[in-house]
Parts: structure tokens; C-alpha cells; sequence
């Protein structure tokens, strides 16, 4: 992680608070932007913004592997086995 880099805590689940032996207040060295995202109940404003930024700035996700939702028990195998490198994408009709 270099200097400048932002980081987002997008969430703590199950009251782990961390994830193999991972602390981002530790682990994150100085110089490094770490951000928050509390994603219960979002408002169309707040999914907005998150898209805004994300055009402004030039970032998109890394996606890690797209499942369609019949499908959904592999991609919660991947996800519970660490195999996937990104997000994990749904895909409902």
C-alpha cells in the first residue's frame, strides 16, 4: 500500500473485528486514507454519491467472480474459502 492510497472499511460481520490476524487500524501504514462505509439501509442519495465519486476519481471494482443466482451456493463456497480475489457479483433476473 503506498502513500496517498484510500482505503475502505466497508463492514465488520458477525462481530469479527479481525480477519486473519488483519487490523486496519494496525496494518494500515501512515500516509494511507481509511474510510468508513456503513451499508445497512442506503438511500438512493447515498448510492449516488458512492457512484459519483467513483466516476470522478476513476475507480472501479476489482470483481473477483460473477455467479448467476442459481448458482449461489458456489459463490458462497468461494467466498467462505477465500478463493475469489474481488468482489463476488450475483447476477438475478
Amino acid at each position: 500500500m503506498e502513500q496517498g492510497a484510500i482505503v475502505c472499511h466497508a463492514g465488520v460481520l458477525g462481530k469479527v473485528y479481525e480477519w486473519n490476524h488483519f487490523d486496519p487500524i494496525k496494518d494500515i501504514p501512515n500516509g494511507v486514507c481509511l474510510t468508513g462505509f456503513y451499508s445497512n439501509y442506503p438511500n438512493a442519495k447515498t448510492i449516488q454519491d458512492i457512484f459519483s465519486f467513483m466516476e470522478k476519481h476513476h475507480l472501479s471494482p476489482i470483481i473477483g467472480a460473477s455467479y448467476d443466482f442459481a448458482d449461489i451456493r458456489s459463490a458462497c463456497i468461494a467466498l467462505d474459502e477465500g478463493k475469489v480475489n474481488g468482489k463476488i457479483i450475483v447476477r438475478v433476473e
